[in-house]
């Protein structure tokens, strides 16, 4: 952790591949305390190298995107589809500033990863949801099934979603 505008702020990191890990990246960078939750069956897929062809040398893009955009936090696996594991995710939270996530909605709502949720839990919490389109996030929670239906754009805008501190 190094010192910087963001010292002493914590983060919980609930997200995988680029958008949020950068994101909470940059926020280390700044001085964040960054802790990033992980599946125990194999945490971020970016962890395992895919090689790529016909580049010389041969790269393994996304280990590289895991170093580059993870660098500066801890992480910690827990299976938040168990009790035990929400639970110990509550705990984080509880003394986190920021949540930050860019799961799937639906995943977030199982997961009771959810703003309503954590915002009981720590109400000062600054909760940050990131998807991939806005249109259909917003058809995701009306029970659609958003980007997934046939002859949508998989990436035709961004969704961010911040819900700020509720300061009493």
């Amino acid at each position: 952790m190094t010192e910087g505008a963001f010292q002493g702020i914590k983060v919980v990191e609930f997200g995988h591949f680029l958008l949020v890990p950068i994101a909470t990246a940059i926020m280390a960078d700044l001085g964040a305390d960054v802790i990033k939750v992980e599946n125990p069956r194999g945490g971020e897929p970016a962890r395992f190298p895919i090689p790529v062809e016909n580049v010389s040398p041969p790269a393994d893009i996304p280990l590289l995107w895991f170093h580059q955009f993870n660098r500066g936090k801890r992480s910690l696996a827990l299976d938040v589809n168990k009790k035990e594991g929400r639970e110990l995710l509550y705990e984080l939270v509880e003394k986190a500033d920021v949540f930050a996530t860019n799961f799937d909605p639906r995943f977030v709502d199982r997961a009771e990863a959810d703003y309503d949720t954590l915002s009981k839990i720590n109400p000062g919490l600054i909760y940050c949801q990131c998807t991939g389109a806005e249109h259909c996030h917003a058809e995701v929670h009306a029970g659609g099934e958003g980007c997934r239906e046939p002859g949508r754009g998989s990436h035709p805008g961004l969704h961010l979603e911040v819900r700020e501190r509720n300061i009493g």
